[in-house]
């Protein structure tokens, strides 16, 4: 019985590792509508709607330009999530992000001189893609799946 508990327990561990929770607790694969009605308690209104995805603002975070939650295959689960903060160019600013982002998800980034953003990569499917906007006027900070298959380095060429 106990060797059944253990094993549940570290299933779950694991899991919960896989889920990569994120900035305001949204989740990799968490039940869509469970995401919105997080938001909607901390304090976000719903802006627009589309087929794919839902966009909020909240009052309470006046540097937040906007978050878009998105369900891109239609499964009722949440596959990416962006936040768009007005930092005025301000590099302290992007830096704290920067930060928080380090201490919440404990994973070291690497910068991509090709797309000029910073990248974490949580795992073999997702990543947090970091950069800004309008002459450092909007940080982008997107939950999405990892998408290294763009491009790759041999020696001499960019592919």
């Amino acid at each position: 019985m106990k060797k059944v508990i253990l094993i549940s327990l570290f299933i779950l561990s694991c899991v919960m590792l896989l889920a990569q929770t994120g900035m305001f607790n949204i989740s990799f694969g968490q039940d869509y509508q469970t995401a919105v009605s997080s938001l909607l308690k901390q304090g976000f209104t719903q802006t627009d709607t589309t087929s794919t995805s839902r966009t909020f603002v909240n009052s309470k975070i006046p540097s937040l330009a906007k978050l878009q939650l998105r369900d891109t295959y239609s499964e009722k689960k949440v596959s990416g999530w962006t936040m768009y903060y007005r930092v005025g160019g301000d590099e302290a600013v992007i830096k704290d992000f920067k930060d928080k982002l380090d201490a919440l998800h404990k994973v070291t980034s690497y910068y991509d001189d090709y797309y000029d953003e910073e990248v974490w990569e949580l795992n073999d499917t997702y990543a947090i893609y970091f950069y800004t906007l309008d002459y450092d006027e909007t940080l982008v900070i997107e939950y999405t799946e990892l998408s290294d298959d763009d491009y790759y380095y041999d020696d001499d060429y960019w592919y």
